[in-house]
């Protein structure tokens, strides 16, 4: 299954980005892909057989990649005269990252069937 997240979605939740932004907001995009992939067992089959939302498969993505995006310095405190500003820990990070709650969202959930939990395909 290919990459679900495009650059359009990437503009919706921020905004218009420039030819340049556009082509490093692709690699991070892949590589974000990849981070998933990797990390979220079966997702690819669960958006097949529609058990995975591609929906939400798409907003965690994008908030990987907007997280560089918003902050590719990973600046988390500056002033400027008697101003001075600090960023949240997570979004200062300046990592490509799964959050944990962000791969809670895509694994599947658990199912009770009274003597114990079974893992279910649903996403």
């Amino acid at each position: 299954m290919p990459n679900p997240v495009v650059i359009a979605d990437i503009e919706a939740r921020w905004r218009p980005l420039s030819a340049a932004e556009q082509d490093v907001a692709q690699s991070f995009i892949d590589d974000a892909w990849a981070v998933v992939l990797s990390q979220v067992p079966g997702v690819e089959t669960r958006m097949t057989a529609e058990t995975l939302s591609v929906d939400l498969v798409v907003k965690v993505v994008s908030a990987m990649v907007l997280r560089i995006l918003k902050n590719p310095d990973g600046l988390r405190q500056w002033s400027v005269d008697d101003a001075s500003f600090t960023r949240d820990q997570a979004l200062s990070a300046g990592l490509l990252y799964l959050a944990d709650s962000e791969r809670i969202e895509l694994m599947p959930r658990a199912t009770y069937f009274g003597a114990g939990y079974v893992v279910s395909l649903g996403g």
